[in-house]
């Protein structure tokens, strides 16, 4: 299968890493890698999920009909008029949405880490390295890459791509936290026992309190912030019915999440303060990551807003490859992630493999996922 066989590809590029061979001799490599994600994706055909819905939001677009702008995020209906000015072919939008989502992402780990192919293959393990992008991951990348300007603290520029990835998806508010968070001074003991308050507040309920004053307060006809309060209106509504046909009810949710950070969670508080190469940006990243744990943990009620938490989710990667790059013994930590990473992707596949398997492309002769 195409999976499996580029995870392989993947971990014998690895031994380069473990290997300490300098980055300036992989980019070429590396860069061939993205180019292949990009192409993966662009060319897919009915592969991924909500192909119906952005099929026909871009073929069929037509701003003079109200429900084409707001069906969508503002910004995202803009750029859909924009790319229609250069071609209405699917397949054009799809080459389009996949360079900026991938190539963000990408360039981010190159700038951040030196275990590059052990970046990919943990990018391709979490995310299938965004092949089958939607406007969120869009905006996740845009927020991601914007984390540089919170290193170089540059508030200014990270509020404009904050506000810029809104504009595709109004969720990325959430990641405005991002800047002060980076920058706490938040020991262990404190993140430990913000993981274990989160996990109570959870089962007590008490996203829906939150939700309710963002519903009731927020100003409505204020631009992005009446969206926020719609989209907040929206979870309530939601509720804990949304299951997304897992059929877990929330102690079981909230216990299945403890078990799948439960693997990385507690190595990474292990090495906070042992990591300080990289001007410390191991703390901040690890800052960001568990921020993004606690408040998935508290809105376990909500199935649908835990969506919002995947802005926080690409930390992992970096976080994983800062461990390799800091522990001796490469051999034992390459292969613990190695297997770690063929889980995640066995169960990201095997979850969605009504959308994901078989992949098809614009040359495949046949399609048997006729509607989904």
């Amino acid at each position: 299968m195409l999976y499996y066989l580029v995870f392989f590809i993947l971990s014998l590029c690895v031994i380069l890493d473990a290997n300490n061979v300098s980055k300036s001799r992989k980019v070429w490599l590396y860069a061939s890698f993205v180019i292949f994600f990009i192409l993966l994706s662009g060319l897919r055909w009915r592969t991924g999920s909500d192909w119906d819905a952005y099929h026909f939001f871009y073929t069929q677009y037509d701003p003079s009909i109200l429900w084409f702008n707001i069906a969508m995020d503002p910004g995202f209906g803009k750029m859909i008029h924009f790319l229609r000015i250069f071609s209405k072919d699917f397949t054009f939008y799809l080459l389009f949405i996949a360079c900026i989502t991938i190539s963000l992402k990408s360039i981010f780990f190159y700038k951040y880490t030196d275990a590059l192919f052990l970046a990919l293959i943990i990018y391709w393990s979490n995310f299938l390295a965004d092949i089958t992008p939607v406007r969120q991951s869009l905006a996740i990348s845009i927020c991601f890459i914007s984390t540089t300007f919170i290193i170089n603290k540059k508030p200014f520029y990270f509020i404009l791509l904050v506000f810029i990835a809104m504009q595709m998806h109004v969720s990325a508010f959430i990641y405005l936290l991002a800047y002060p968070i980076y920058y706490l001074k938040w020991s262990v003991r404190s993140k430990i026992f913000f993981l274990v308050l989160s996990v109570v507040l959870g089962l007590a309920g008490s996203a829906t309190i939150v939700l309710t004053s963002f519903s009731q307060f927020l100003p409505s006809g204020a631009g992005d912030i009446s969206l926020v309060a719609a989209k907040a209106d929206h979870y309530l509504r939601a509720g804990s019915d949304k299951t997304y046909g897992n059929g877990f009810n929330k102690t079981q949710q909230i216990l299945a999440g403890i078990v799948k950070r439960g693997v990385v969670i507690p190595i990474f508080l292990y090495f906070q303060d042992k990591i300080k190469f990289r001007n410390n940006t191991y703390n901040g990243f690890l800052n960001i990551f568990v921020f993004g744990n606690v408040i998935y943990f508290i809105v376990a009620d909500f199935l649908t807003i835990q969506r919002m938490i995947t802005y926080f989710y690409p930390f992992e990667i970096l976080l994983i490859c800062y461990v390799f790059e800091f522990y001796s013994n490469k051999k034992v930590s390459l292969s613990l992630i190695l297997s770690y990473s063929l889980v995640k992707l066995v169960y990201y596949i095997t979850s969605a493999s009504d959308l994901l398997v078989p992949y098809y492309s614009i040359f495949s002769n046949t399609f048997y996922r006729e509607k989904f």
